[in-house]
């Protein structure tokens, strides 16, 4: 069936994005892409693995002294996140 009015190609993909319910999985690949553009070469070195979910993003490092140090600065981390993503999508971060 076609349609008779002009629709914007962008407006059709987030409603194929919506009909699959594949928000999360775009966002998770979104932030695993920002992740080196914030963070510098000794705490890419150690990350071990990043996965998001629902605003939660949960960063596995191999150094615990790292750890406490990213801890220490997870709101700038955030920040730091939603802009490289152009999006409000980041409200915590969770390491292991």
């Amino acid at each position: 069936m076609r349609r008779k009015e002009v629709v914007p190609l962008s407006s059709l993909l987030k409603d194929l994005i919506k009909a699959f319910k594949i928000e999360d999985k775009l966002d998770e690949v979104e932030i695993i892409h920002a992740w080196p553009k914030i963070v510098d070469k000794k705490v890419l070195a150690c990350t071990l693995e990043i996965s998001y979910a629902r605003g939660l993003v949960r960063v596995q490092l191999s150094s615990p002294v790292l750890r406490a140090e990213l801890n220490m600065r997870r709101t700038k981390l955030i920040e730091d996140l939603n802009k490289v993503c152009k999006a409000n999508i980041v409200k915590e971060i969770h390491f292991k």
